[in-house]
């Protein structure tokens, strides 16, 4: 039997059927995913929060502004709010540190600038913050500022953090960096012991030097001098010792006003400054 084959009209009125078919079909099934796709392409996408944005962070970071705005407005009311009676803020008690605040003049302005690397850790019902912040002081035009790490401790009383330890730890400033001749920090490269196994292996890096101490890391030291280097953004010194012939004999590590003393080993290679390059 031969196929039967539709008509003009009719294969037309075919084709306009499934054409609408297939437009139905289109509308249920991928219109709703093509606009979902063009309302992500519009809607932006929400800002990454920062480093250290947690909401933890943020509410101890707006605890701690609050009373160091206290502080500067001079309002011991405000900033007691802040802080338990019995905390350990230091040498003088809170009670003492809101007489001081009290009776502080108004030509003496004392305030402490930005939060820096605010970390802050939860133990339960106490939160551990670690921040640097700069304290300003400023009277009669003359103004006086130091940085340190501040480390406080919180406990929740009722729906408030309050504040129940501080330490604080002054960063030194750093002195100007010496210019030396590389000669002279060539002379200083050696290893140098202080007795029963610790020993100082001071290298060479570019334009200063690095010290090694026995089992610590390596840190680099930068001239204040021809003899004394420092770390930077640390308050110990490097003073090294020459005898009368021009000979590096040793270091002393000196912190605090005392110092440890270290004898240059013999295995220390080349002594004295002549021909060294």
């Amino acid at each position: 039997m031969a196929p039967m084959i539709p008509s003009a009209p009719a294969r037309r009125a075919l084709s306009l059927c499934v054409l609408n078919l297939m437009r139905q079909v289109l509308h249920r099934s991928l219109l709703p995913a093509l606009l979902l796709s063009f309302s992500a392409l519009l809607t932006p996408a929400p800002a990454a929060e920062p480093p250290g944005s947690d909401p933890l962070t943020r509410e101890i970071g707006s605890v701690i502004r609050e009373r160091l705005d206290a502080y500067r407005r001079g309002d011991a009311v405000a900033w007691a709010r802040h802080v338990a009676p019995d905390c350990l803020c230091g040498p003088l008690t809170p009670a003492e540190l809101q007489k001081e605040i009290t009776a502080r003049l108004p030509s003496l302005r004392i305030w402490y600038g930005e939060i820096e690397e605010l970390q802050v850790r939860s133990y339960g019902e106490a939160v551990v913050a670690r921040y640097r912040a700069t304290e300003h002081s400023e009277v009669g035009g003359q103004r006086l500022a130091f940085t340190g790490w501040r480390t406080e401790t919180f406990v929740r009383r009722g729906s408030s953090w309050v504040l129940v330890a501080l330490s604080d730890a002054p960063i030194p400033a750093d002195p100007p960096i010496a210019r030396v001749d590389p000669r002279i920090l060539n002379s200083l490269v050696g290893r140098y012991a202080y007795g029963d196994g610790l020993v100082d292996t001071v290298t060479r890096e570019a334009d200063h030097l690095a010290v090694q101490a026995t089992g610590q890391p390596k840190e680099e030291i930068f001239p204040e001098s021809e003899t004394t280097f420092f770390a930077k953004g640390q308050d110990w010194r490097l003073l090294f010792d020459r005898d009368a012939e021009g000979r590096v004999t040793g270091l002393r590590f000196r912190q605090g006003g005392h110092d440890l003393v270290a004898v240059r080993m013999k295995d220390a290679g080349t002594t004295n400054l002549e021909g060294i390059q």
